[in-house]
This record gives C-alpha cells, sequence and structure tokens, in this order.
C-alpha cells in the first residue's frame, strides 16, 4: 500500500512533515491522476520517509542521505523493533493444456514486506522518541 491521497490530506501527517495544505492539495491531485507518482520496490523511499517522520528532514540532498542520518541518530543499546509482515506472492496459474504461463509483470513475484506498522506509532500521535 503507497502513500494514497486520503494520508496526503491528513492534518496530522501534513504536521509530521512540514507540508502546507496548498501543497498537500497538489500532491493530492498528484496521486489521484498518477502525475509523477512512480510505484518504487526501493527500500530507500522508506528510509526518506521514516527519517522526515523521526528527525524532521524534510528534503535530502544524495541518495542514502537521510539513512545515513537516520543511523547517526539510531540508539545503539536498543533492541526492539516493529513487526514487518513478510510475503512471498503466489506464482500465476497454469495456462490451461499444461503450459505454463508466467503472466508476470515487472516485480509481481518480489517479495514484499508491510512496512506499515513501523510508522504507525508516530501517526498515533506519540512522540518521535517512542518510534
Amino acid at each position: 500500500m503507497a502513500l494514497g491521497e486520503e494520508q496526503v490530506l491528513s492534518p496530522r501527517l501534513r504536521e509530521l512533515l512540514g507540508i502546507s495544505p496548498g501543497d498537500a492539495g497538489v500532491m493530492a491531485s498528484m496521486i489521484r491522476r498518477g502525475i509523477n507518482t512512480p510505484w518504487t520496490s526501493s527500500v530507500g523511499r522508506l528510509f526518506d520517509a521514516v527519517a522526515a517522520l523521526v528527525i524532521g528532514a524534510h528534503s535530502v540532498s544524495y541518495e542514502g542521505e537521510a539513512a545515513a542520518w537516520l543511523e547517526a541518530v539510531a540508539d545503539s543499546d536498543e533492541t526492539g523493533g516493529y513487526p514487518l509482515g513478510f510475503h512471498q506472492p503466489s506464482p500465476p496459474a497454469p495456462l490451461p493444456g499444461g503450459k505454463r504461463g508466467d503472466g508476470t509483470v515487472g516485480d509481481a513475484l518480489v517479495p514484499r514486506t508491510d512496512w506499515r506498522p513501523m510508522l504507525k506509532p508516530d501517526l498515533r500521535g506519540l512522540t518521535t522518541t517512542d518510534v
């Protein structure tokens, strides 16, 4: 599940990310129309989102910068974690007559994880020290 129009318009998320109501409206319109909103399989976008929520890193200058900032402020004694559901999509069914039709498009069979549990604490109103 990607960040969608409903989340972009959320006052709490806008506050956490420093997004003005006007910019949120533009972003929601872009999401609704599919303009400059490509899907990604990169975990880098997840680090960008977490860094924006946790340490207020609303922009970066180079790839991996947000992840480096998170690593720099991380508590090295912390051993807890968040449940990240992991699943492997099922392969497509065989074609009639015994032939195997792959039928995959892009990364359809790439393992997936559910990142939402990691972001929920901050969105529920806890402080960033709880995340």
